[in-house]
């Protein structure tokens, strides 16, 4: 029951926020009780960690001919990591308000809990069913909450489309049950190896890895903390379905062309990130060059490797973007962030140097690279010039700095709960990879002090290769189309001859049906 307690407190304070909105309008404390309600979860999630594993069947769905499986939780050393993350965010999210309390409102407070709430709901999926459901029902929730904010027209058109893109992931994960265990639905605990490539392509078109497009990135107004939920807390769910994937990794056949394609999701991700004019512009890149890095981790069937680097997409980046307000005092916790990155032993993304472990593969150095590349912009976002509290009251300059030292502490608590990352032999497994990483992050700071950048003739070369415009295009032209169809069909069905049309539709269906036997 304990696993449930997290989410019933996510949607609990939300919905006490409405009442209160609806009996007392002038009450002003909404923030406190975001506060309450975030912090309550953060701690239950903290002991949840000492209880696992823990499972919770949601409703009990009869009969068992229609429906062979039921909504369940499951909260184990797979999901723990990711759900206490997104706890971590919420409260981190609520607090670092603190700096922008005047750009907020009661609503911003009740969004964030709810897409937190469904995040975790999702993260705790216990089978493909229930994943399928939360998946819907973020989905959902991010394109209501999207509407609320946003007016432009072409803006919401496009967050349709970017709908649509994240639909054809759950279509996905539906055709691994249809397909693969037909009336058997399977659990997470016990994923069938035909079913991993299935998955490993859902979570990756969510993610927008496999195949490489850069996910839906209009912002919405509130761009620091409620923006930063509205991305985060999504990646999680599908970085979550990554670690369970690797469990049983994919065949050996495939294996070199999806490592391809997540070699060129790593590079063009870290490419925009470090070319991004600050950290919010270059958030989408930041997503999909670590979750490329987890994609290829589970790919090559390391679940801790691919749990490490999805862990650090949402802590350490969660770090960068939520301070707004960077200053000298903060430096240690930017330190610890940029730690989170590395790779090193000892350091949260320790497990992750297993993606470079034997056997070693063609594309190995391109992760490396990119890794290198994105721990560059994250030291250049990080240092970046910025406003700083020193004008505000003192519990501002004291709740802030706490909001965002809770990141790097979560993130190191959850390393802390994995066992350390060894190899056959017995020694610590590939230590050479941070260093790697920090050899070639020097040579990029030292050539971008030097001034030297790639001549201006070869960027816009490279965004056209790597943009990939053309899959916006023809998204672009496929609902415009649907939409004409649609017209044009409700046209002639509304006219006066729609009857005529309908019994028209009804013979040809009919027809069709008993070419193909089901007419007898």
């Amino acid at each position: 029951m304990l696993a449930l307690l997290p989410i019933i407190l996510l949607l609990l304070t939300p919905g006490v926020m409405l009442v209160i909105r609806i009996v007392r309008p002038g009450f002003t404390y909404y923030y406190l009780l975001a506060v309450a309600g975030s912090s309550l979860t953060w701690i239950t999630m903290l002991v949840l960690g000492f209880q696992l594993p823990q499972t919770i069947r949601l409703l009990e769905w009869s009969p068992e001919s229609l429906f062979p499986a039921s909504p369940t939780l499951l909260a184990d050393e797979s999901t723990w990591p990711y759900a206490f993350a997104v706890a971590t965010l919420a409260l981190s999210v609520i607090l670092t308000a603190v700096a922008r309390i005047t750009q907020h409102s009661w609503k911003t407070w009740v969004s964030t809990l709810t897409v937190a709430s469904m995040g975790i709901l999702a993260i705790f999926s216990g089978n493909l069913l229930t994943l399928l459901l939360a998946w819907a029902a973020i989905d959902l929730v991010e394109l209501i909450i999207f509407f609320i904010q946003v007016n432009d027209s072409s803006a919401r058109e496009r967050a349709v489309v970017s709908f649509s893109a994240r639909t054809a992931g759950i279509v996905l994960l539906l055709w691994a049950g249809v397909v693969v265990a037909p009336g058997d639905p399977f659990s997470f605990t016990d994923i069938p190896t035909e079913a991993s490539v299935y998955l490993l392509l859902a979570a990756g078109l969510r993610l927008g890895v496999l195949p490489l497009h850069l996910p839906f990135a209009q912002e919405i107004p509130l761009r620091r903390g409620l923006g930063s939920m509205l991305r985060l807390a999504p990646a999680a769910s599908s970085l979550m379905l990554l670690t369970r994937t690797a469990t049983v990794g994919v065949a050996q056949p495939i294996q070199p062309y999806l490592f391809a394609l997540a070699a060129l999701a790593a590079i063009y991700g870290a490419i925009g990130w470090i070319t991004a004019t600050d950290e919010l512009r270059g958030r989408p890149f930041w997503i999909l060059g670590m979750a490329a890095l987890a994609v290829a981790s589970a790919i090559k069937g390391h679940p801790l490797a691919s749990q490490a680097w999805g862990l650090t997409c949402l802590l350490s980046g969660g770090l960068l973007f939520l301070s707004s307000a960077k200053y000298r005092s903060l430096l240690i916790i930017f330190i610890l962030g940029i730690l989170g990155i590395t790779g090193l032993p000892f350091t949260p993304a320790w497990d992750g140097a297993h993606l470079y472990a034997a056997p070693l593969d063609l594309f190995l150095p391109i992760f490396l690279i990119s890794q290198a590349i994105l721990m560059t912009g994250y030291l250049r976002h990080a240092l970046a010039a910025s406003s700083d509290l020193s004008g505000s009251e003192r519990w501002i300059r004291t709740v802030y700095p706490l909001g965002l030292g809770l990141l790097p502490l979560s993130h190191y608590l959850i390393a802390w709960q994995t066992p350390l990352p060894h190899d056959n032999t017995g020694n610590y497994a590939e230590w050479w990879a941070g260093l790697s990483v920090l050899i070639i992050t020097a040579l990029l700071i030292f050539i971008g002090q030097r001034d030297l950048h790639l001549p201006s003739v070869i960027m816009p070369v490279w965004n056209r290769l790597y943009s990939l415009k053309w899959m916006a295009n023809l998204a672009w032209a496929l609902y415009r189309s649907v939409g004409k169809v649609i017209a044009i069909a409700t046209n002639i069905m509304e006219g006066s001859g729609g009857v005529l049309w309908a019994m028209v539709l009804l013979v040809i269906l009919v027809s069709l049906l008993a070419q193909s036997g089901l007419g007898g």
